[in-house]
């Protein structure tokens, strides 16, 4: 991203590989040398690895609540999510829509 004034510019980029939400503690985590962050205005976490120039997004539970809660207060159809395979069996990004409808 870059600012020039009062307007931010994104840069290109392309997407090199995926990963599950069951694994992601091996594939971002502090070891493989990311440092967790929060966006404020997508409400959603992302990973960066400022050495390999790898930026990692994903949903995690709290913005699985926030987005389910926002769904439900703007009384939307429904939301759409990726993958339930990758997801945790249990204590769930899945668990967490349960518990927030």
């Amino acid at each position: 991203m870059i600012w020039i004034g009062s307007i931010l510019l994104f840069l290109v980029c392309h997407f090199m590989y995926g990963f599950s939400s069951k694994f992601m503690v091996d594939s971002i985590g502090i070891q493989q040398g990311f440092e967790t962050r929060w966006d404020t205005v997508a409400q959603a976490p992302y990973a960066v690895n400022t050495k390999r120039r790898i930026l990692a997004t994903y949903d995690d539970g709290r913005s699985m609540a926030l987005k389910t809660r926002y769904a439900v207060d703007k009384q939307l159809g429904g939301i759409m999510f990726w993958q339930l395979m990758d997801d945790r069996h249990h204590a769930g990004l899945l668990d967490t829509i349960f518990l927030n409808k």
